[in-house]
């Protein structure tokens, strides 16, 4: 899952974690305040 991703020592996985983080942050920003 996208937490899991976030605290992996592959930084690719977590850059790619991060994009999502972003989409979510830009597109479906209520989906963020359940985190």
């Amino acid at each position: 899952n996208l937490l899991q991703r976030l605290e992996s020592k592959d930084w690719i996985k977590v850059c790619e974690a991060l994009n999502d983080v972003r989409r979510l942050a830009i597109y479906h920003s209520a989906s963020l305040t359940s985190l």
